[in-house]
């Protein structure tokens, strides 16, 4: 049995992917904290969707947990020190199955949390925005959307004035939720609107983007398209929102006749925008990117099918610019015989393909989110099943992986 970290190191060298058991989680040790692997949690289960760096250096981790809280999954939150190292935990939630998608720094210091608030396991879903202080302290909570409806909370930003601007997901309607919030969490009056989206088509929203004091750049997916070769398919959906005007603004579609589902878009160098996702092709799931400039029009689009031959499915999970002007995509892979890891992707600024690199435990293992490091460096949040003794345990580790600026468990 493979459980030594150097080993992990030399695989890493050697392949760009590692692979590994271990007798214990305690096993996983920072190596001079250049590169680490952490995990956090308890008895049951976690999962890590979100990832910021803190001003000190450290990190903050969102996810779920069922090893603390009030019963089902809760919203469960970490600190750590630069070195990943666990500061403090906290759980938030009800019955049901709460869940942390997104994290951001508020002004104050504090963070704000956005996700589901399920009032008993198997019912009807709220948007969920928790409001902490920088000790992960509850300071104040809200639950949002339509009575009796079920909803689901996706991202959430923060705005100068101390309030926030959430997006959400009507699962029943398949329409797009979006609100201006003040600093208590409730939506300004006159700037909520619950169902964006034709009736009898799908429509997702995924997060959106500050442009003014008045507007909003939106993106998710949607199977309005009006793009004639792509109707009837889910392509990436862009759209300016006014609060107090137009719900949807010139409306964009990207995509193509296969089903293209966006999950994370980014601000690039030149003001313009990098959504990604992934696209469905021949049965298997592809990265796919698109790039926009500042006005949401279409500069490239590349479907990423012939770096990934031997995937079975390739997910973006979140995309980040690099320093270097590129892009690095986090991403949930699926290969014959080797179940499910966590992957790392490096585009340079044209979107070509430049290295990817995985990183598996023996179970199932799933990414979440990623940031870069003022030295190039990389932190990974994600899920990881784990070798117990001689069994495999079914139960997930919220997981922080630390990474050179190659994707390597290495020390440069």
């Amino acid at each position: 049995m493979r459980s030594n970290i150097y080993i992990f190191l030399i695989l890493a060298t050697l392949s760009g992917f590692f692979f590994f058991s271990c007798e214990s989680i305690d096993a996983l040790m920072s190596f001079k904290e250049q590169v680490f692997i952490k995990t956090f949690g308890g008895a049951g289960s976690e999962e890590g969707f979100d990832v910021k760096q803190t001003v000190d250096g450290g990190f903050v981790i969102v996810g779920t947990t069922t090893s603390f809280g009030s019963g089902g999954k809760d919203v469960y939150l970490v600190r750590t020190d630069p070195g990943g190292n666990q500061i403090w935990q906290k759980s938030f939630g009800g019955a049901g199955n709460d869940i942390g998608r997104n994290i951001q720094l508020t002004n104050d210091g504090g963070f704000i949390i956005c996700g589901d608030y399920e009032e008993e396991i198997g019912g009807k879903r709220d948007i969920y925005l928790i409001k902490t202080d920088a000790s992960g302290n509850l300071q104040t909570s809200n639950r949002l959307g339509l009575p009796g409806r079920d909803e689901m909370g996706m991202h959430v930003i923060t705005l100068p004035d101390g309030g926030y601007f959430v997006t959400g997901n009507n699962v029943d309607s398949a329409k797009i939720y979006l609100a201006e919030l003040d600093n208590n969490l409730n939506p300004k009056p006159g700037k909520e609107k619950s169902g964006i989206g034709q009736d009898g088509f799908v429509n997702l929203g995924a997060g959106s983007i500050r442009r003014n004091e008045t507007r909003y750049f939106c993106f998710g997916t949607s199977t309005e398209s009006d793009v004639e070769a792509s109707k009837n398919s889910r392509n990436y959906y862009f759209f300016e929102f006014d609060p107090l005007g137009e719900s949807a603004i010139s409306p964009r579609f990207y995509g193509t006749s296969n089903n293209e589902t966006a999950t994370s878009v980014v601000r690039t160098p030149d003001q313009g925008f990098l959504i990604g996702g992934y696209a469905v092709i021949g049965g298997r799931e592809q990265p796919y990117l698109v790039k926009t400039n500042v006005n949401g029009l279409l500069e490239w689009e590349v479907p990423y099918t012939r770096a990934y031959s031997t995937q079975v499915n390739t997910r973006v999970e979140s995309v980040l610019p690099t320093r270097d002007g590129g892009y690095i995509a986090v991403v949930t892979t699926s290969e014959v015989n080797l179940g499910r890891e966590i992957g790392l992707i490096k585009f340079d600024p044209a979107g070509f393909f430049e290295w990817q690199n995985q990183f598996g435990s023996e179970g199932d293992d799933f990414a979440g989110a990623v940031v870069q490091l003022n030295d190039g460096s990389y932190v990974i949040a994600g899920s990881m099943a784990f070798n117990i003794g001689a069994t495999i345990t079914e139960n997930l580790k919220m997981t922080l992986i630390k990474v050179n600026r190659n994707g390597q468990l290495t020390v440069e």
